[in-house]
């Protein structure tokens, strides 16, 4: 239990060390696009997405930037501030038994796990058989 324990440390101090960015970029990133948890769209329209991230973390940002651009709701869950989030993202990652680099963002999109996607493969699997 102690081992398991420490590799969730090890992994989320890993997370957060690849992921650190100035106060600055954060600041302005906020500014640009706003903290945007539900955008509005028609329900039964799009697939759930939750998007696990850190504000500190610029790949989330752009990452979020394009879901926005294309117009895809999602659930944004800031893990570097919520351990419940963190944990819970461990658990999907674990659920998927991912090997290798662990990077955000991480997608939860209907139960489909992405680790640090392409947006290409997330705007397919989004379009794709959309549920009416």
């Amino acid at each position: 239990m102690n081992s398991l324990k420490y590799l969730f440390f090890i992994i989320g101090l890993f997370l957060l060390i690849t992921c650190a960015e100035s106060k600055r970029e954060k600041q302005e990133s906020e500014t640009t696009s706003g903290t945007i948890d539900d955008k509005t769209r028609p329900r039964g329209t799009q697939k759930k997405v939750i998007v696990y991230g850190s504000m500190e973390c610029n790949h989330c940002h752009e990452f979020r930037r394009k879901l926005e651009s294309k117009g895809i709701s999602y659930e944004f869950r800031d893990v570097a501030e919520n351990d419940a989030y963190y944990l819970e993202m461990q658990k999907l990652i674990l659920s998927i038994n991912y090997q290798g680099y662990i990077r955000y963002p991480v997608l939860d999109i209907e139960g489909e796990i992405f680790v640090n996607p392409d947006f290409r493969d997330v705007e397919n699997k989004m379009f794709s058989n959309i549920k009416k």
